[in-house]
Order: C-alpha cells, then sequence, then structure tokens
C-alpha cells in the first residue's frame, strides 16, 4: 500500500503542478527546449479542469482504484475524475474484500477490462474482482473479460 500512498501523491502533485501552469500560477524558471518565451495565454480556456479521465493497467489499475476510494493528502482537492478505464487492475495490494470506493454517488463511469491470460493465470484473481465489483455498481461498473 506504500508504493500505492507514493503513486498517489505523484498524481496530485503533477495534477495540481499542470494546473498551475495553465491557469497562470508559478511558473518558476520554466522555459522552452529552445528559450523561446511561451504562450502562457494560448493555454486558457483550453484545458477543462472540472473532469479528468483516468486509464490504468496492471499497477495503473491498482493506482486508480487507490484515488478513488481513498481521500486526498492534505493540501490536495479531490481529482474531478469522470470516467475511470481499468486495465487488468491488480488487486492484491489491497485487504480483503477489496477496495471500496469513497464516494459511491459521485458518478465516476467505470469499465475493467480483463484479458483471459491475467485473469486466468493469478489464481484466485478472478473470485477476488467478483468481490470487489459490488462496491463499483454504482453507477453499475461493466466488467468484460
Amino acid at each position: 500500500m506504500e508504493q500505492l500512498d507514493v503513486r498517489k501523491f505523484e498524481i496530485y502533485s503533477a495534477w495540481n503542478a499542470f494546473k498551475n501552469l495553465v491557469v497562470g500560477g508559478d511558473r518558476g524558471k520554466l522555459t522552452s527546449m529552445d528559450d523561446v518565451a511561451i504562450d502562457w495565454a494560448a493555454f486558457h480556456d483550453k484545458v477543462n479542469f472540472s473532469s479528468v479521465q483516468f486509464v490504468g493497467h496492471s499497477f495503473g489499475g491498482a493506482t486508480l482504484f487507490h484515488l478513488l476510494s481513498t481521500p486526498p493528502d492534505e493540501g490536495f482537492s479531490p481529482l474531478p475524475i469522470s470516467h475511470a478505464l481499468f486495465l487488468d487492475p491488480w488487486l492484491l495490494p489491497f485487504p480483503r474484500p477489496g477496495p471500496k470506493p469513497i464516494d459511491p454517488e459521485s458518478g465516476t463511469k467505470i469499465l475493467i477490462l480483463h484479458s483471459e491470460e491475467f485473469t486466468l493465470r493469478k489464481p484466485g484473481f478472478f473470485d477476488l474482482m467478483l468481490e470487489v465489483r459490488p462496491f463499483w455498481s454504482n453507477p453499475p461498473a461493466y466488467t468484460i473479460g
């Protein structure tokens, strides 16, 4: 779980840094590779910060579950995740019965895709997914695999 906490912190930090760049926060000594001035105004009204979509494979899927099942670290606002695509999510780091959404009513659309090789090669993996699925069914979690 510690590795997931680190990854969660990295994602929140990257989101905040990107948002800061676009909306005009502290840009520090950021320059282009060829030292040409950056037209930051060109970014205004081009990025929608009210909705973000995430895709995660294996550990990335575990990270995505972690983002949706734990509150943000102190000093960060919740990410406005509207869609989540899980590709063969790795669930072993989570205590059983698995991660539960922090806000089941958030409206985040979820799609979970499993490859046959990944699902069948790991003993008990499919059973673990069946345990987790009911927590993510409002809105319905669709599982293909």
